[in-house]
Protein backbone atom coordinates (compact mmCIF):
# COMPACT_ATOMS: atom_id res chain seq x y z
CA UNK A 1 0.00 0.00 0.00
CA UNK A 2 2.50 2.25 1.08
CA UNK A 3 5.22 1.87 -1.65
CA UNK A 4 3.51 0.49 -5.02
CA UNK A 5 6.83 0.05 -6.78
CA UNK A 6 10.51 -0.36 -5.62
CA UNK A 7 12.48 1.08 -8.80
CA UNK A 8 12.32 4.20 -7.04
CA UNK A 9 14.95 6.67 -5.74
CA UNK A 10 14.12 7.76 -2.37
CA UNK A 11 15.06 9.99 0.76
CA UNK A 12 15.42 9.76 4.24
CA UNK A 13 15.73 11.38 7.36
CA UNK A 14 16.61 10.25 11.21
CA UNK A 15 15.28 11.50 14.39
CA UNK A 16 18.41 13.14 15.08
CA UNK A 17 18.21 15.05 11.70
CA UNK A 18 14.38 15.93 11.90
CA UNK A 19 14.54 19.76 13.87
CA UNK A 20 16.50 20.92 10.96
CA UNK A 21 14.63 19.29 8.22
CA UNK A 22 17.68 17.32 6.61
CA UNK A 23 16.84 14.40 4.19
CA UNK A 24 19.47 12.34 2.54
CA UNK A 25 18.73 11.54 -1.10
CA UNK A 26 19.19 8.41 -2.59
CA UNK A 27 19.29 7.29 -6.19
CA UNK A 28 19.22 3.73 -6.11
CA UNK A 29 15.91 1.84 -5.58
CA UNK A 30 14.05 1.85 -1.99
CA UNK A 31 13.66 -1.79 -0.38
CA UNK A 32 11.25 -3.51 2.27
CA UNK A 33 13.94 -2.79 4.71
CA UNK A 34 13.69 0.98 4.15
CA UNK A 35 9.46 0.44 4.34
CA UNK A 36 10.17 -1.66 7.46
CA UNK A 37 12.29 1.15 9.23
CA UNK A 38 9.79 3.71 8.30
CA UNK A 39 6.83 1.67 9.88
CA UNK A 40 8.62 1.08 13.16
CA UNK A 41 10.45 4.47 13.63
CA UNK A 42 13.75 4.04 13.07
CA UNK A 43 13.59 6.48 9.79
CA UNK A 44 11.11 8.71 7.78
CA UNK A 45 10.89 7.84 4.23
CA UNK A 46 9.87 10.61 1.20
CA UNK A 47 8.81 9.60 -2.24
CA UNK A 48 8.09 12.14 -5.00
CA UNK A 49 4.52 12.13 -7.38
CA UNK A 50 5.98 9.75 -9.41
CA UNK A 51 6.86 6.29 -6.69
CA UNK A 52 4.32 8.04 -4.29
CA UNK A 53 1.84 5.47 -2.48
CA UNK A 54 -2.22 5.99 -4.05
CA UNK A 55 -2.69 8.54 -1.46
CA UNK A 56 -3.06 12.25 -1.80
CA UNK A 57 -2.48 14.61 1.11
CA UNK A 58 -3.83 18.16 2.02
CA UNK A 59 -1.13 20.41 3.99
CA UNK A 60 -3.01 22.04 7.05
CA UNK A 61 -0.68 23.98 8.33
CA UNK A 62 -2.69 26.92 9.73
CA UNK A 63 -5.66 24.23 11.60
CA UNK A 64 -7.45 27.56 13.20
CA UNK A 65 -7.69 29.52 9.80
CA UNK A 66 -7.77 26.69 7.40
CA UNK A 67 -9.33 23.74 8.97
CA UNK A 68 -12.70 24.81 8.69
CA UNK A 69 -12.51 25.90 5.28
CA UNK A 70 -11.06 22.60 4.08
CA UNK A 71 -13.73 20.79 5.96
CA UNK A 72 -16.56 22.53 4.01
CA UNK A 73 -15.20 21.95 1.27
CA UNK A 74 -14.57 18.15 1.33
CA UNK A 75 -18.06 18.51 2.15
CA UNK A 76 -19.22 20.34 -0.64
CA UNK A 77 -17.52 18.17 -2.94
CA UNK A 78 -18.91 14.90 -1.63
CA UNK A 79 -15.96 13.66 0.44
CA UNK A 80 -17.08 12.03 3.48
CA UNK A 81 -15.68 11.42 7.30
CA UNK A 82 -14.89 7.71 5.99
CA UNK A 83 -12.87 9.23 2.90
CA UNK A 84 -10.03 10.76 4.24
CA UNK A 85 -7.65 10.05 7.49
CA UNK A 86 -6.01 13.02 9.96
CA UNK A 87 -2.27 12.41 10.65
CA UNK A 88 -0.18 14.73 12.71
CA UNK A 89 3.37 16.61 10.84
CA UNK A 90 6.53 16.85 12.94
CA UNK A 91 5.29 20.14 13.51
CA UNK A 92 1.77 18.74 15.42
CA UNK A 93 2.83 19.68 19.01
CA UNK A 94 3.82 23.19 18.78
CA UNK A 95 1.62 24.74 16.38
CA UNK A 96 -1.24 22.11 15.42
CA UNK A 97 -0.64 21.39 11.79
CA UNK A 98 -1.57 18.18 10.40
CA UNK A 99 -3.00 16.50 7.11
CA UNK A 100 -5.90 15.00 5.58
CA UNK A 101 -4.92 11.88 3.47
CA UNK A 102 -7.12 10.15 1.06
CA UNK A 103 -7.40 7.50 -1.22
CA UNK A 104 -8.25 8.59 -4.98
CA UNK A 105 -9.15 6.64 -8.23
CA UNK A 106 -10.96 7.32 -11.65
CA UNK A 107 -13.15 4.43 -12.58
CA UNK A 108 -12.09 2.22 -10.77
CA UNK A 109 -8.22 2.52 -11.14
CA UNK A 110 -5.95 4.34 -8.93
CA UNK A 111 -6.12 8.05 -9.68
CA UNK A 112 -2.44 9.55 -11.26
CA UNK A 113 -0.54 12.33 -9.35
CA UNK A 114 -1.53 14.87 -12.28
CA UNK A 115 -5.15 14.09 -12.31
CA UNK A 116 -5.45 14.50 -8.58
CA UNK A 117 -3.43 17.70 -8.88
CA UNK A 118 -5.90 19.04 -12.10
CA UNK A 119 -9.35 18.04 -10.23
CA UNK A 120 -8.26 18.37 -6.04
CA UNK A 121 -5.16 21.14 -6.10
CA UNK A 122 -7.61 23.98 -7.38
CA UNK A 123 -10.48 23.30 -4.97
CA UNK A 124 -8.31 24.16 -1.73
CA UNK A 125 -5.78 26.67 -0.30
CA UNK A 126 -3.53 24.59 1.10
CA UNK A 127 -0.78 22.66 -0.11
CA UNK A 128 -1.76 19.55 -2.08
CA UNK A 129 1.19 16.59 -2.01
CA UNK A 130 2.44 15.32 -3.71
CA UNK A 131 3.32 17.48 -6.06
CA UNK A 132 5.90 17.90 -8.87
CA UNK A 133 9.00 16.44 -8.88
CA UNK A 134 9.53 17.44 -4.88
CA UNK A 135 9.50 14.60 -2.25
CA UNK A 136 6.62 14.05 0.31
CA UNK A 137 7.27 12.16 3.76
CA UNK A 138 5.18 8.75 3.49
CA UNK A 139 2.30 8.77 6.18
CA UNK A 140 2.67 6.75 10.07
CA UNK A 141 6.32 7.72 10.45
CA UNK A 142 8.08 8.23 14.02
CA UNK A 143 6.54 11.97 13.93
CA UNK A 144 3.47 11.13 12.97
CA UNK A 145 0.42 9.58 14.87
CA UNK A 146 -3.55 9.50 13.70
CA UNK A 147 -5.56 11.80 15.03
CA UNK A 148 -9.56 12.27 16.35
CA UNK A 149 -11.58 13.96 13.44
CA UNK A 150 -13.56 16.24 15.44
CA UNK A 151 -11.21 16.72 18.02
CA UNK A 152 -8.31 16.83 16.45
CA UNK A 153 -6.39 14.92 19.26
CA UNK A 154 -3.74 11.99 18.72
CA UNK A 155 -5.48 8.80 19.21
CA UNK A 156 -3.81 5.72 20.94
CA UNK A 157 -3.44 3.44 18.12
CA UNK A 158 -1.13 0.48 17.39
CA UNK A 159 0.44 0.28 13.93
CA UNK A 160 -1.40 -2.58 12.76
CA UNK A 161 -4.17 -0.48 13.78
CA UNK A 162 -3.09 2.65 11.84
CA UNK A 163 -2.22 0.30 8.74
CA UNK A 164 -5.52 -1.13 8.79
CA UNK A 165 -7.26 2.58 9.17
CA UNK A 166 -5.38 3.41 5.68
CA UNK A 167 -6.40 -0.24 4.24
CA UNK A 168 -10.10 0.61 5.05
CA UNK A 169 -10.30 4.36 3.34
CA UNK A 170 -13.10 4.59 1.33
CA UNK A 171 -11.83 5.68 -1.86
CA UNK A 172 -13.47 8.95 -3.58
CA UNK A 173 -14.64 8.43 -7.13
CA UNK A 174 -12.90 11.54 -8.89
CA UNK A 175 -15.79 11.35 -11.77
CA UNK A 176 -18.10 11.21 -8.83
CA UNK A 177 -17.41 14.87 -6.88
CA UNK A 178 -19.47 17.70 -7.31
CA UNK A 179 -18.79 20.58 -9.40
CA UNK A 180 -17.81 23.21 -6.81
CA UNK A 181 -17.89 27.32 -7.96
CA UNK A 182 -14.84 28.68 -6.81
CA UNK A 183 -15.50 32.09 -8.27
CA UNK A 184 -17.42 34.66 -6.58
CA UNK A 185 -19.17 36.89 -9.31
CA UNK A 186 -18.09 39.87 -7.26
CA UNK A 187 -14.45 39.38 -6.98
CA UNK A 188 -12.49 42.21 -9.66
CA UNK A 189 -8.78 42.57 -10.13
CA UNK A 190 -7.59 45.11 -11.05
CA UNK A 191 -4.26 45.95 -13.91
CA UNK A 192 -0.89 45.53 -12.82
CA UNK A 193 -0.27 48.84 -13.52
CA UNK A 194 -2.67 50.50 -10.95
CA UNK A 195 -1.82 48.16 -7.99
CA UNK A 196 0.20 50.91 -6.29
CA UNK A 197 1.94 49.81 -3.06
CA UNK A 198 3.18 46.65 -2.48
CA UNK A 199 0.04 45.74 0.21
CA UNK A 200 -2.30 46.20 -2.53
CA UNK A 201 -0.49 44.48 -5.01
CA UNK A 202 0.23 41.56 -2.67
CA UNK A 203 -4.10 41.42 -1.97
CA UNK A 204 -4.25 41.33 -6.10
CA UNK A 205 -1.87 38.72 -6.34
CA UNK A 206 -3.42 36.92 -4.25
CA UNK A 207 -7.13 37.56 -5.00
CA UNK A 208 -5.78 36.26 -8.76
CA UNK A 209 -4.28 33.15 -7.23
CA UNK A 210 -7.34 31.56 -5.49
CA UNK A 211 -9.87 33.21 -8.68
CA UNK A 212 -7.99 32.82 -11.72
CA UNK A 213 -8.49 35.24 -14.41
CA UNK A 214 -11.41 37.32 -14.51
CA UNK A 215 -11.07 38.97 -17.69
CA UNK A 216 -9.97 38.16 -21.35
CA UNK A 217 -6.95 40.85 -21.25
CA UNK A 218 -4.90 40.25 -18.62
CA UNK A 219 -3.62 36.85 -18.74
CA UNK A 220 0.31 38.00 -19.30
CA UNK A 221 0.03 40.10 -16.27
CA UNK A 222 -1.91 38.04 -14.08
CA UNK A 223 0.84 35.43 -14.84
CA UNK A 224 3.67 37.58 -13.62
CA UNK A 225 2.04 38.74 -10.73
CA UNK A 226 1.82 35.28 -9.43
CA UNK A 227 5.54 34.75 -9.90
CA UNK A 228 6.34 37.92 -8.67
CA UNK A 229 3.76 37.06 -5.57
CA UNK A 230 5.30 33.09 -5.07
CA UNK A 231 9.19 35.05 -5.00
CA UNK A 232 8.00 37.43 -2.38
CA UNK A 233 6.45 35.22 -0.15
CA UNK A 234 9.78 33.14 -0.54
CA UNK A 235 8.34 29.60 -0.38
CA UNK A 236 9.14 28.34 -4.31
CA UNK A 237 12.50 28.76 -6.35
CA UNK A 238 12.59 29.56 -9.92
CA UNK A 239 11.29 25.77 -10.86
CA UNK A 240 8.70 25.28 -8.63
CA UNK A 241 7.26 28.91 -9.10
CA UNK A 242 7.51 27.71 -13.14
CA UNK A 243 5.37 24.22 -12.33
CA UNK A 244 2.72 26.27 -10.42
CA UNK A 245 2.33 28.62 -12.54
CA UNK A 246 1.83 26.57 -15.49
CA UNK A 247 -0.87 24.54 -13.19
CA UNK A 248 -2.65 28.08 -12.22
CA UNK A 249 -3.48 28.81 -15.76
CA UNK A 250 -4.69 25.70 -16.52
CA UNK A 251 -6.73 24.98 -13.97
CA UNK A 252 -8.19 28.89 -12.83
CA UNK A 253 -8.25 30.67 -16.74
CA UNK A 254 -11.93 30.36 -16.23
CA UNK A 255 -12.06 31.04 -20.26
CA UNK A 256 -10.69 34.32 -20.26
CA UNK A 257 -7.58 33.35 -22.15
CA UNK A 258 -8.00 32.84 -25.76
CA UNK A 259 -4.72 31.05 -26.21
CA UNK A 260 -5.66 28.39 -23.43
CA UNK A 261 -8.79 28.46 -25.56
CA UNK A 262 -6.71 27.62 -28.45
CA UNK A 263 -4.98 24.99 -25.97
CA UNK A 264 -1.68 26.83 -27.48
CA UNK A 265 0.29 25.15 -24.05
CA UNK A 266 3.59 25.83 -25.90
CA UNK A 267 3.58 29.83 -26.77
CA UNK A 268 2.20 29.55 -22.91
CA UNK A 269 4.26 27.46 -21.50
CA UNK A 270 7.47 29.37 -23.12
CA UNK A 271 5.94 32.76 -21.62
CA UNK A 272 5.69 31.78 -17.89
CA UNK A 273 9.33 30.28 -18.16
CA UNK A 274 10.65 33.99 -19.66
CA UNK A 275 8.61 35.42 -17.27
CA UNK A 276 10.12 33.31 -14.26
CA UNK A 277 13.78 34.22 -15.81
CA UNK A 278 13.09 37.80 -15.41
CA UNK A 279 11.22 38.21 -11.63
CA UNK A 280 13.42 35.30 -10.05
CA UNK A 281 16.70 36.62 -11.59
CA UNK A 282 16.73 40.71 -12.30
CA UNK A 283 13.79 41.44 -9.63
CA UNK A 284 15.97 39.39 -7.26
CA UNK A 285 18.92 41.30 -8.12
CA UNK A 286 17.47 44.26 -7.41
CA UNK A 287 16.15 42.65 -3.68
CA UNK A 288 18.68 41.33 -2.24
CA UNK A 289 16.80 38.74 0.23
CA UNK A 290 18.57 35.17 0.73
CA UNK A 291 14.90 33.43 1.39
CA UNK A 292 14.20 33.87 -2.18
CA UNK A 293 16.97 31.75 -3.24
CA UNK A 294 15.94 28.16 -2.12
CA UNK A 295 18.77 26.26 -4.58
CA UNK A 296 22.08 26.61 -1.74
CA UNK A 297 25.35 26.19 -3.62
CA UNK A 298 28.14 25.22 -0.60
CA UNK A 299 31.39 24.44 -2.14
CA UNK A 300 34.80 22.14 -1.03
CA UNK A 301 36.11 25.22 0.73
CA UNK A 302 33.05 25.85 2.47
CA UNK A 303 33.02 22.25 3.68
CA UNK A 304 37.12 22.91 5.16
CA UNK A 305 35.36 26.06 6.82
CA UNK A 306 32.56 24.30 8.57
CA UNK A 307 35.21 21.45 9.98
CA UNK A 308 37.40 24.81 11.43
CA UNK A 309 34.78 26.52 13.17
CA UNK A 310 33.64 24.03 15.12
CA UNK A 311 36.50 20.91 15.82
CA UNK A 312 34.21 18.07 16.90
CA UNK A 313 31.42 19.57 16.96
CA UNK A 314 28.70 18.35 14.63
CA UNK A 315 25.73 20.42 15.03
CA UNK A 316 28.04 23.57 14.43
CA UNK A 317 29.64 22.56 12.06
CA UNK A 318 26.12 21.71 10.23
CA UNK A 319 25.22 25.09 11.06
CA UNK A 320 28.22 26.88 9.49
CA UNK A 321 27.85 25.12 6.37
CA UNK A 322 24.25 25.72 5.70
CA UNK A 323 25.01 29.13 6.71
CA UNK A 324 27.71 29.22 3.86
CA UNK A 325 25.60 27.86 1.27
CA UNK A 326 22.80 30.25 1.73
CA UNK A 327 24.76 33.43 1.62
CA UNK A 328 27.14 32.19 -1.19
CA UNK A 329 24.80 33.21 -3.96
CA UNK A 330 24.26 36.94 -2.28
CA UNK A 331 27.66 37.60 -0.87
CA UNK A 332 28.20 40.13 -3.43
CA UNK A 333 26.17 42.03 -1.41
CA UNK A 334 27.72 44.33 1.76
CA UNK A 335 24.50 43.39 3.72
CA UNK A 336 22.47 40.18 3.35
CA UNK A 337 18.95 39.77 4.79
CA UNK A 338 17.87 36.71 6.16
CA UNK A 339 14.45 36.27 7.69
CA UNK A 340 13.81 34.37 10.98
CA UNK A 341 12.37 31.85 8.66
CA UNK A 342 15.39 30.85 7.04
CA UNK A 343 17.55 30.95 10.47
CA UNK A 344 14.93 28.17 12.25
CA UNK A 345 14.67 26.11 8.77
CA UNK A 346 17.07 26.05 6.99
CA UNK A 347 20.47 26.88 8.89
CA UNK A 348 19.46 25.92 12.45
CA UNK A 349 15.86 25.41 14.16
CA UNK A 350 14.00 27.07 16.23
CA UNK A 351 15.85 26.26 19.51
CA UNK A 352 19.55 26.51 18.46
CA UNK A 353 19.20 29.56 16.24
CA UNK A 354 19.95 32.25 18.43
CA UNK A 355 22.53 30.73 20.08
CA UNK A 356 24.23 30.34 16.88
CA UNK A 357 23.64 33.66 15.88
CA UNK A 358 25.21 34.97 19.38
CA UNK A 359 28.09 33.00 18.98
CA UNK A 360 28.82 34.07 15.39
CA UNK A 361 28.74 38.16 16.68
CA UNK A 362 31.08 37.01 19.88
CA UNK A 363 33.79 36.12 16.97
CA UNK A 364 33.31 38.96 15.18
CA UNK A 365 32.09 36.63 12.05
CA UNK A 366 28.47 38.75 11.72
CA UNK A 367 27.37 41.90 12.09
CA UNK A 368 23.34 42.64 12.69
CA UNK A 369 22.14 45.94 11.40
CA UNK A 370 21.99 48.05 14.06
CA UNK A 371 18.91 49.92 13.47
CA UNK A 372 16.91 47.12 12.96
CA UNK A 373 12.94 47.56 14.56
CA UNK A 374 11.38 44.32 15.50
CA UNK A 375 8.29 43.88 13.27
CA UNK A 376 9.45 46.72 10.51
CA UNK A 377 11.42 44.24 8.07
CA UNK A 378 13.68 41.69 7.59
CA UNK A 379 16.74 42.24 9.56
CA UNK A 380 20.18 42.48 7.58
CA UNK A 381 23.29 41.05 8.60
CA UNK A 382 27.30 41.58 7.57
CA UNK A 383 29.57 38.86 7.18
CA UNK A 384 33.15 39.49 8.01
CA UNK A 385 35.13 36.40 6.14
CA UNK A 386 35.59 36.45 2.38
CA UNK A 387 34.38 33.82 0.38
CA UNK A 388 36.33 32.88 -2.40
CA UNK A 389 34.40 31.94 -5.98
CA UNK A 390 34.23 28.04 -6.83
CA UNK A 391 31.83 25.46 -8.34
CA UNK A 392 29.26 24.54 -6.04
CA UNK A 393 29.22 20.45 -5.24
CA UNK A 394 26.70 18.98 -7.11
CA UNK A 395 25.50 15.36 -7.64
CA UNK A 396 23.14 14.22 -10.56
CA UNK A 397 22.73 18.10 -11.13
CA UNK A 398 21.22 18.98 -7.83
CA UNK A 399 23.55 21.17 -5.43
CA UNK A 400 24.42 19.37 -2.61
CA UNK A 401 22.97 20.97 1.15
CA UNK A 402 23.90 18.01 3.35
CA UNK A 403 26.85 18.51 5.23
CA UNK A 404 27.52 14.38 5.76
CA UNK A 405 27.08 14.03 1.95
CA UNK A 406 29.42 16.93 1.34
CA UNK A 407 32.11 15.25 3.64
CA UNK A 408 31.79 11.99 1.53
CA UNK A 409 32.22 14.01 -1.77
CA UNK A 410 35.37 15.57 -0.29
CA UNK A 411 36.45 13.25 1.12
CA UNK A 412 35.73 10.42 -1.24
CA UNK A 413 34.09 8.36 1.14
CA UNK A 414 37.13 7.75 3.61
CA UNK A 415 35.99 7.91 7.17
CA UNK A 416 39.24 8.07 8.95
CA UNK A 417 39.94 11.03 6.33
CA UNK A 418 37.05 12.35 7.49
CA UNK A 419 37.11 12.54 11.06
CA UNK A 420 40.24 13.40 10.93
CA UNK A 421 38.93 16.57 8.87
CA UNK A 422 36.57 17.25 10.91
CA UNK A 423 37.29 15.58 14.56
CA UNK A 424 33.59 14.41 14.72
CA UNK A 425 32.81 11.06 17.20
CA UNK A 426 33.53 8.11 15.13
CA UNK A 427 30.30 6.85 16.09
CA UNK A 428 28.78 9.87 14.81
CA UNK A 429 30.23 9.54 11.53
CA UNK A 430 29.17 6.08 11.12
CA UNK A 431 25.75 6.57 11.81
CA UNK A 432 25.10 9.37 9.47
CA UNK A 433 27.54 8.05 6.56
CA UNK A 434 26.64 4.59 6.81
CA UNK A 435 23.38 4.75 4.01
Amino acid sequence: MFVHAHRAPHATQKQEDAADRHWSYKQFSTNDRAVRQHLTGKQALALNARWYPRLVNLDIDEPSRQAGAVFDRLLELGITRDQFVLVSTPRYRKNGNFRAYLKTELHGKPATAGLNQKVLAANFECEFNPNGNKVDRLPLSFDSEILDTDTHTIKNLTLQQKIEIFENLTPVEISALRRVQTIPAAVKVAPLATSGRRRKFVEEAEALKQYGLQSGDNRHEAQSKILFLLWLRGDHNNLEAIEFTKNWIRTKHNGHSNAVNRADWQRIDGEIERQAKSVFALVAEKFPDAVHNKLTSPTAADVADAAKFAPADAAKQKQFFKLLGVIRPVFHHEWITIRAERWRDDIASDSTYIDFQQELESRGLMIPDKHYIIGSKTRKYKFNFKLPAAAPLSLDGRNIDNYYEALKMVCRGDQREIHSLTGINRMTLWRNLKD
